[in-house]
């Protein structure tokens, strides 16, 4: 038994030696004064076996490696070596199937083919290298506009600083000398601009035409890249080579052939040297401009009102003022130039007229102006006339036909009387021969002014008629019409409930349709009837289920402040003592009951129009409704749990970052705030004296600091808790804090052959390794 450090740090160095093929735990137990127990000790290895093993693993390990690629070189070869005598067999029996003439043309086909190939090959290397080029030249192309752009830009600003105060200084005759030669350096801006304007134009054609002939080398490309497929296709049938070496030689000869025949177009590089030219001119000309603007920026700077920056300011508003004004008279003047335009465009589109020409052709504008007023006055006047007759043309016919129906109808009257009578005639054995007889209609005896004013009463009579029955027709179309609609958009339940009633509805004649109607008119006030005394329930049973999901809200926020107030913690637990544990705030329920339940509907009316989006859940719905009566989130903080309790309130979204301890704290807490809440429910507010047990399920993995177990255990004690504490680990720290532990075991009963639960009263304790025993063998030689 090791009873001394140094007799252990000997163990140590004798065991280092050692070559052990497998991990040895190994627990040593040092006997100090005070008699305390240490934690194991695990020896591994020692070094030189660790070393051996390592080096063994390696050489296995790059001896493993070496077999894989020799297998996939195997694999590789023996693939080549198949597909060479598929092809063998294929050339074999082509051989065999076709003559030697056609041996030999297909051989000639083949020799072309591959020297197409090898030329369609060429051609696609030297589209590419120009693409490249042509890319490359685009590039150089826009870094040379850049700088041209910039110094635009900044033309445009000394342009426009210029004319304010330019304008700013033509009020100021003693400064016309400086004002001239800052309209001569404008002047000289402008022209500057405008071959940057001019430069950036033709960069941009420039630009445009690489870009057109990129395109124009992607389509050949496409087209060389047909070619190809088409030759790949076209040359599956030659011959094989005679084995994987003479392949490789075919595709290196290629490969130089291609590497060979690539060259830089010339066009291309010219291109390439003009734009680097053009790039070296710009930045010339854009540092004249440079070197014209900082001095004319100088100069400006120099006078009145550059001196200072209020000065700068008031004289950059007065030109932005006067720049905005004149943008106005040009946006006025444009619109009045495109309107003209469009009078232009107007009067050329204008056919040539086909009438005869004019008797008196126009020498002058004004000549042509009194012609053109003139034979638009006799042009309207033709109208006008026009206009009148057609409606007196439209009103004879109208008198027209209402007298022919007039006549159509009293003849239609007249036949029916005829019949009438000649019934009547038979029933009373008259004879009705009188009847067919012709009678002449009686002359007229009155004057023409009298018969003209009867004709004239007659024919309002008839037209009054006949605008009632057409008004009355049109009314009974739109109301067959809305029927119709109404019972093609209802046809599913009128096709269920009125099968026999559509087809009337919708078909035969609009007398018929009429009668449909009506009787679909009944019917449908006693489904309405129905309908409205069920929509009358719906709202009964609707502010039922508001009013008591108001009770609820209004119970489930009194429960949250009550559930406050129950977690006001008690005496003797330091800086926590008659202090909530929880603490909540959240905006104030509405005064007046009518508010709750307008929020509350609000809920009920979303579950009722969209019920497949709300879950049936009560909890959720009691949690929607109480978010709804509030208007507001709810916050919610409590105490951090130390060993120390302090005053320290933290939001409980924070409880994620706790330890196990702490959140086992916390919930106990909030547990036995619960548990007061219920058992003073249940207890009718009597109050009671025994402690309620609470079983903590394995708590000591989790939480298993001795202070915060007393801090559990002192909250407990407050709150009238007995916790049970379940684990199955044995932590001697965690457990020394217990005065009760009672050890569990599960034993067979030999005679039913169950096992049961038993007190175990045998191993009270806990058993360690006291002693130890190390055997080292002594290797002899021989």
């Amino acid at each position: 038994m090791l009873t001394d450090a140094n007799e252990l740090d000997a163990a140590l160095e004798a065991t280092s030696g050692l070559s052990l093929t497998a991990p040895t735990v190994l627990t040593v137990v040092t006997a100090l004064h005070d008699g305390d127990r240490d934690s194991p000790l695990v020896v591994l290895p020692g070094p030189s076996a660790l070393h051996d093993e390592s080096a063994a693993s390696e050489e296995a390990d790059r001896r493993q490696t070496q077999l894989d690629e020799a297998d996939v070189d195997r694999e590789a070869v023996t693939t080549r070596e198949h597909t060479a005598r598929n092809a063998r067999a294929a050339l074999v029996s082509f051989l065999e199937a076709n003559p030697a003439a056609e041996v030999a043309r297909w051989r000639t086909e083949a020799a072309d083919r591959r020297e197409e190939h090898g030329l369609a090959e060429d051609l696609l290397q030297q589209t590419t290298e120009a693409l490249e080029n042509a890319e490359s030249a685009a590039s150089l192309t826009r870094l040379a506009v850049q700088p041209a752009e910039d110094a635009h830009a900044e033309a445009m600003r000394a342009a426009e600083a210029l004319r304010r105060l330019a304008a700013k200084q033509a009020r100021r005759p003693h400064e016309k000398r400086n004002l001239d030669e800052a309209r001569r350096r404008l002047g000289d801006a402008d022209r500057q601009m405008a071959e940057a304007t001019s430069a950036r134009t033709d960069a941009a054609d420039r630009i445009a035409a690489v870009q057109v002939l990129k395109s124009d080398l992607r389509i050949r490309i496409n087209d060389i890249e047909a070619i190809l497929t088409h030759n790949r296709l076209a040359t599956n049938d030659q011959p094989a080579p005679e084995g994987p070496a003479d392949s490789l030689e075919r595709a290196l000869e290629l490969a130089r052939a291609a590497l060979l025949s690539a060259a830089p177009p010339d066009q291309l590089v010219q291109e390439q040297h003009a734009l680097q030219q053009e790039h070296s001119e710009s930045s010339a000309t854009l540092r004249r401009r440079d070197d014209a603007v900082v001095d004319l920026a100088r100069m400006l700077l120099a006078s009145q009102e550059g001196a200072t920056a209020d000065a700068r300011h008031n004289a950059t508003g007065e030109a932005k003022r006067h720049l905005a004004a004149a943008q106005g008279r040009e946006a006025l003047a444009r619109d009045d130039l495109d309107n003209a335009e469009e009078d232009l465009r107007e009067k050329k589109a204008i056919p040539q007229s086909r009438r005869a020409p004019l008797d008196d052709v126009p020498t002058t504008a004004a000549d042509a102006r009194a012609l053109v007023e003139r034979l638009a006055a006799e042009a309207a006047t033709a109208l006008t006339e026009h206009d009148e007759a057609t409606e007196r043309q439209s009103h004879h016919s109208l008198v027209a036909d209402g007298a022919d129906s007039s006549v159509t109808a009293f003849r239609r009257e007249a036949d029916d009387l005829i019949e009438v009578l000649r019934r009547h005639a038979t029933l009373m054995r008259r004879p009705a021969d009188v009847l067919d007889e012709r009678r002449e209609a009686q002359t007229w005896s009155g004057s023409a002014v009298q018969a003209e004013q009867e004709r004239r009463d007659r024919q309002t009579v008839l037209d009054e008629a006949a605008e009632y029955m057409r008004i009355a027709s049109e009314e009974r179309n739109r109301a067959l019409d809305d029927v119709r609609h109404l019972a093609n958009e209802y046809r599913d339940l009128l096709a269920r409930d009125l099968p026999t009633l559509l087809p009337r509805l919708t078909e035969g004649h609009p007398d018929q349709r009429g009668a449909s109607a009506q009787d679909l008119a009944t019917q449908l006030r006693a489904y309405a009837m129905t309908i409205e005394n069920e929509l009358a329930d719906l709202e009964r049973h609707r502010r039922v289920v508001i009013n008591h999901l108001s009770g609820k809200v209004k119970e489930t926020v009194k429960l949250l402040e009550r559930m406050q107030r129950r977690t006001r913690l008690p005496a003797g637990l330091d800086e926590w003592s008659d202090r909530p544990f929880l603490h909540l705030t959240h905006p104030r329920l509405p005064e007046t009951t009518d508010e709750l339940a307008g929020r509350v509907a609000t809920v009920v009316d979303r579950i009722c129009t969209e019920p497949s989006k709300t879950s049936t859940s009560g909890m959720e719905l009691l949690y929607a409704a109480v978010s709804a009566a509030v208007g507001g989130p709810f916050n919610a903080s409590i105490l951090k749990p130390h060993k120390r309790l302090t005053d320290e309130r933290v939001d409980i979204s924070e409880m994620a970052s706790f330890s196990g301890g702490q959140k086992v704290t916390a919930a106990l807490v909030m547990f036995a705030a619960l548990t007061r809440m219920r058992t003073e429910a249940h207890s009718s507010g009597q109050q009671t004296n025994a402690a309620l047990p609470l079983l903590l399920d394995n708590p000591i993995g989790k939480a298993n600091q001795a202070t915060l177990m007393e801090v559990q255990q002192r909250v407990a004690d407050a709150f009238g808790l007995q916790l049970i504490y379940t684990t199955g680990l044995h932590d001697v720290g965690a457990l020394a804090s217990f005065r009760n532990i009672i050890r569990l075991d599960g034993r067979e009963n030999p005679r039913s052959g169950r096992v049961h639960v038993v007190v175990d009263s045998e191993s009270a304790d806990l058993v360690y390794l006291d002693s130890i025993r190390m055997i080292q063998h002594d290797e002899t030689v021989g």
